[in-house]
């Protein structure tokens, strides 16, 4: 009973890989990177609400509007450490560098890690090894960390 009792309380942890733009092919990009999204999203995807506020804030900042968004992501899981999950997602991408590369360059893209974390009592352990952290330098990758 105890045992159960401390699973219902550990973290639940989900990383996302997303890559952002303006337009691109989806088949495109997955037959570079020899995988299939988890998602897709072009910009007439997102709700009429966000695809017209540009038009009703013209200052709104790029990084803001709309974009276009290829993306391989692991469900919520119960772990103790974004390592952990973080390297699903990775392996995946290892030894596409170069491709992801050529991509980000040739389209604009933008790469972004997030890291989305749901707190039920313990809190997860937030290390990233040098080889995790030597990966998204490659690929000139940012990464974002979520805690609810």
């Amino acid at each position: 009973m105890e045992s159960k009792k401390m699973k219902e309380r550990e973290p639940r942890i989900k990383v996302r890989f997303s890559v952002i733009g303006e337009e691109y092919s989806k088949e495109y990009l997955s037959e570079k990177l020899n995988l299939e999204p988890s998602r897709f999203r072009t910009k007439d995807d997102w709700p009429e609400a966000i695809r017209n506020w540009p038009v009703y804030n013209p200052d709104i900042l790029d990084e803001y509007k709309p974009k276009t968004v290829w993306e391989i992501s692991t469900e919520y899981e119960e772990s103790n450490a974004v390592e952990f999950q973080l390297k699903k997602i990775l392996q995946k991408l290892k030894g596409k560098e170069a491709i992801i590369n050529q991509l980000r360059k040739e389209l604009n893209l933008r790469i972004y890690f997030e890291v989305s974390i749901k707190i039920r009592g313990s809190y997860p352990e937030i290390y990233l090894n040098k080889e995790s952290i030597e990966f998204l330098a490659k690929i000139d990758a940012d990464i974002g960390f979520g805690f609810y």
